[in-house]
């Protein structure tokens, strides 16, 4: 199918819309993220103008990811209530990289002039877990390049949103800009690492962006 996108275009991802959501039910977190990595790829070639093709797909794309990550959170969690290593186990590293691929994905989509399919009437109901995702992995580490990313859509969200919904500013203030001070008061930041400097560059990015659209508030 990646092959396919090169050659065949956008009749890949009309194909794609019917099968996906009954694909992605029997689906483990490797294939979902194989799935997201194959729409990605989808909005990086031609950005804007699938709009209308790939907003179809990112409600079955989101709820496939977090009930994967449900799962690997609760399995990770009890191995370790039972002694084992979270950081070393086989389902730490698939939810790394779900969570890695599916942040890549919003990174691809607000960078491609399509933040607003995120809002659109039928992913507007996992727009509150997405956000929910993104500010804990701009906190979540020791992937400080990871955290960067998150805030740099973040930033975009802001930019696309802010200053035109209340309910939105309100959670930029009380809950973006927590995380900004959150991610770097963690052990695992420290200033002598480069990607740490990265990392900073972007939280002050998102709170210029912040500033611009909510000014004094």
């Amino acid at each position: 199918l990646h092959r396919m996108v090169e050659t065949f275009a956008l009749d890949v991802l009309g194909a794609l819309q019917p099968a996906l959501p009954h694909l992605l039910r029997a689906s483990d977190a490797k294939e979902i993220a194989a799935a997201v990595a194959l729409v990605n790829q989808i909005v990086l070639k031609f950005q804007g103008s699938v709009a209308a093709s790939v907003s179809p797909v990112v409600a079955a794309l989101s709820a496939a990811v977090f009930a994967q990550l449900a799962a690997l959170e609760g399995a990770v969690a009890a191995e370790v209530g039972g002694g084992g290593r979270a950081s070393m186990s086989e389902g730490a590293r698939e939810r790394h990289a779900l969570l890695r691929g599916y942040f890549t994905f919003l990174h691809s989509l607000v960078h491609c002039d399509l933040a607003a399919v995120l809002c659109d009437a039928n992913n507007l109901p996992l727009l509150d877990a997405a956000l929910g995702r993104l500010l804990q992995g701009c906190v979540e580490g020791p992937d400080l390049t990871l955290q960067r990313q998150c805030f740099a859509v973040l930033q975009k969200l802001v930019e696309h949103l802010g200053g035109a919904d209340e309910t939105f500013d309100t959670y930029i203030r009380e809950r973006m800009l927590p995380a900004c001070f959150g991610a770097l008061s963690q052990p695992h930041f420290r200033l002598a690492d480069a990607a740490a400097l990265q990392l900073l560059e972007a939280v002050a990015a998102l709170q210029v962006a912040m500033l611009a659209k909510l000014g004094q508030e």
